[in-house]
């Protein structure tokens, strides 16, 4: 890789680190966890606050996932001294984006391009020709799907269209490295809980579930998170021990790697200016 084709990404270093492991399911307000940390040493992270979304917002019938994306934007809004990491695909591969339109334009016209999921889906798919090739970042960090995966493409359009490009929009948010990170703006990062776990080797193999298995290796992580600097009440690890989801532990996870990140600078592709790049 020349130089030229690189970029120096500083991750910010901010007091707080918040992760946000996102949700486009109808039942989001349910599935969305919120973790709020602040660090307290250069890889040390103590938890004050792990939440569900429903937590942290009035619940209205038939509109819970727009509830829940409205208490994530709140979220992110008030996080002026963190960096955050949410779990969801902020871009796309570059062969998918307008040739020389920047990031912020395509996420801003973005809900107008694709009207809902399944036109987005369905355009990615004819474009490609039903292949599903991923970004330099999904590579790097060995992330699990294309953006418009069976499995992702309802988290990709609702987290660009219904939480960046407003936050965006309003001032509320800069995204590096697609954006210069700004004093007093929150920071909002792309993680991946998975990538970030398999990174540090703490992967386990179904721990995603209700079974006694799931719940041991869910509260075997947690032993070896903390014994890697994250320092975690009784009542937070509780919840994400016994969540089956592993939806409260993966938002755990996401505050870890944007934490243990922060200050340190990374070599990566240029071209994550326009794909995005998920920090782990």
């Amino acid at each position: 890789m020349n130089a030229s084709d690189t970029l120096d990404f500083t991750v910010p270093a901010r007091p707080r680190a918040i992760g946000i492991d996102f949700s486009a399911a109808a039942s989001a307000h349910t599935a969305i966890w919120i973790c709020t940390a602040r660090r307290t040493g250069a890889h040390e992270l103590r938890v004050h606050n792990l939440a569900r979304a429903d937590a942290l917002m009035d619940v209205r019938k038939g509109r819970e996932r727009d509830d829940a994306h409205d208490a994530v934007r709140a979220v992110v809004t008030a996080a002026r001294d963190a960096v955050v990491g949410l779990d969801a695909p902020f871009s796309l591969p570059d062969a998918a984006l307008e040739p020389g339109v920047p990031w912020t334009d395509f996420v801003a016209g973005f809900e107008a391009a694709y009207r809902t999921p399944d036109v987005f889906r369905n355009a990615m798919q004819r474009k490609f020709d039903s292949k599903e090739p991923r970004r330099d970042c999904d590579v790097a960090a060995k992330t699990p799907w294309c953006a418009w995966n069976l499995r992702l493409y309802r988290q990709t359009w609702f987290a660009i269209a219904r939480v960046i490009a407003p936050l965006l929009r309003e001032g509320n948010a800069c995204c590096p490295p697609m954006q210069a990170a700004v004093p007093g703006v929150p920071a909002l990062v792309e993680a991946c809980p998975a990538a970030a776990l398999k990174a540090r080797g703490l992967y386990k193999t179904g721990y995603k579930g209700p079974s006694g298995a799931a719940v041991s290796a869910r509260a075997t992580m947690i032993s070896e998170l903390e014994a890697g600097g994250l320092s975690i009440d009784v009542e937070s690890a509780r919840a994400a021990i016994l969540d089956a989801g592993g939806d409260a532990l993966d938002a755990v996870v996401a505050a870890v790697a944007v934490a243990q990140a922060a200050g340190r600078t990374l070599k990566i592709p240029a071209v994550a200016r326009r794909e995005a790049w998920v920090v782990v």
